[in-house]
């Protein structure tokens, strides 16, 4: 939907309109619209303004102006400012500094609810990991663990040698219990000389 395309009842972020499908676009106006969440049916409109009761959906020339005007937010204009809808000329990179780094999980396990609109910001369904002892096991232990036979590596984790195996390529994450005897373990047995 454009954007303050709703009706003035409606939380535009929480309006996800559903109706018939067809590939016919003179269908679509007449065809009986409701909301997903409220249950009500709701007109729809591409005029603008829209009446105050119905919901103004995008037409193809509100596609077609947004999309020349879409910023290309990646690069800067000649003075090194971001890009805006009203840059012109030969464009450069942006410069960034890295200020902290964050980790982050794949969303693919709710990408259909994305895909459906249930979830409105994908950003909600990013999952972030602030958790600093993750540079120290992935930069440090997870090398060392090299220097150990699997078998003995999880006889000490209480895994199987399967699964430990898996956890040293990276193919798996351990738990926090398994961080933390791995953690505690590793670095005492790199310091003997007797191991």
């Amino acid at each position: 939907m454009s954007p303050l395309g709703h009706p003035v009842w409606a939380d535009p972020n929480e309006l996800r309109l559903v109706a018939p499908f067809s590939t016919e676009l003179s269908d679509w106006r007449g065809f009986r619209w409701v909301d997903l969440y409220s249950g009500r049916e709701v007109p729809v409109t591409t005029a603008h303004p829209a009446p105050p009761d119905h919901a103004r959906v995008s037409a193809m020339r509100d596609v077609l102006e947004r999309h020349f005007a879409h910023p290309e937010v990646k690069n800067a204009d000649g003075a090194g400012r971001a890009c805006g809808p009203a840059t012109r000329g030969l464009l450069q990179r942006r410069k960034l500094q890295v200020v902290g780094v964050e980790y982050v999980g794949k969303e693919s396990d709710r990408w259909e609810e994305i895909e459906q609109g249930l979830i409105s910001d994908p950003v909600d369904a990013v999952q972030c990991f602030q958790d600093g002892s993750d540079e120290r096991w992935r930069g440090v232990i997870v090398p060392a663990m090299h220097d150990f036979t699997a078998a003995k590596l999880a006889q000490v984790a209480g895994l199987s040698t399967r699964q430990l195996k898996k956890l040293r390529n990276g193919r798996a994450s351990p738990s926090a219990r398994v961080r933390q005897v791995l953690t505690a373990w590793i670095p005492e047995r790199l310091e003997d000389p007797k191991v």
